[in-house]
């Protein structure tokens, strides 16, 4: 039986040729049928994305009852100190706003 040698193992001139097929432009690779386990798993992916999928909509998924967009004007000393402490905590400038917001209407630190 005659072992292939792996592509690190050839030479330049033996890669050269062991690949040429790939330089033709119409070349097309051997088509083989799906297992079952493929076409199970594309099943379950389509699916998920069927189900999941709202054209035009994207971004973080709703919480609670979804979210509003507001635009709020901020001191530049006060939003500096706000952007500071919502790195410190990891967390984003939004749900630094969300968390404030919730303490001062009373529902403790849910957003």
């Amino acid at each position: 039986m005659i072992r292939k040698k792996k592509y690190l193992e050839m030479t330049p001139a033996e890669l050269r040729e062991a690949t040429s097929q790939y330089d033709d432009p119409a070349y097309r690779p051997k088509e083989t049928p799906m297992t079952a386990a493929q076409r199970e798993r594309l099943r379950r992916t389509m699916r998920s994305l069927k189900k999941g999928y709202v054209p035009g909509k994207r971004g973080r998924s709703a919480v609670g009852r979804g979210a509003a967009r507001v635009l709020v004007t901020v001191e530049r000393g006060l939003l500096e100190l706000a952007d500071a402490m919502a790195k410190r905590e990891q967390i984003s400038r939004s749900a630094l706003v969300s968390l404030g917001l919730a303490m001062l209407v009373g529902r403790g630190n849910e957003p």
